[in-house]
C-alpha cells in the first residue's frame, strides 16, 4: 500500500540560514496516514510543477509575516519577521495546482 505523499511548506530561519519546521506538521500527516515531506523554498515555476506532479497534497504551515508590499502596503513596526519567499511558494502552488484538470485543489482549510 502506497501513502498518499503530502508536501510541508518549511519555515525559514534567517539567522541560521536554514529551512526547518515544527514536528507537529510531520508528526500529523504521519499520524494522519500521509508520507510528509518538506518542500524547497522556491518560486521556481518548473520546479513547483513537479513537485505538483508528486504530491497527492499540501500542507501551508504559514509562518513569516508577508512582506507588505505585496499587498501594495509600506513595512512598518507592527511587522515581525519577514520571508519573502514562503508567500510566493504558496502562491505558485496554488497556481499551478489550481490550474491542473489531473490533479486539481480538492480541499482548503485554514487553520
Amino acid at each position: 500500500m502506497s501513502l498518499p505523499i503530502i508536501g510541508i511548506t518549511p519555515l525559514w530561519d534567517e539567522e541560521k540560514d536554514s529551512l526547518w519546521m515544527l514536528p507537529g506538521y510531520m508528526d500529523g500527516v504521519r499520524n494522519s496516514g500521509g508520507l510528509p515531506i518538506m518542500l524547497p523554498l522556491t518560486s521556481d515555476k518548473d520546479l513547483i510543477k513537479q513537485i505538483c506532479r508528486m504530491v497527492d497534497g499540501l500542507l501551508f504551515t504559514g509562518g513569516h509575516d508577508i512582506f507588505p508590499g505585496m499587498y501594495g502596503c509600506e513595512t512598518n513596526e507592527c511587522c515581525g519577521p519577514i520571508c519573502c519567499l514562503t508567500p510566493l511558494l504558496v502562491l505558485a502552488v496554488i497556481s499551478v495546482r489550481t490550474s491542473s484538470r489531473a490533479n486539481p485543489v480538492r480541499h482548503a482549510y485554514l487553520l
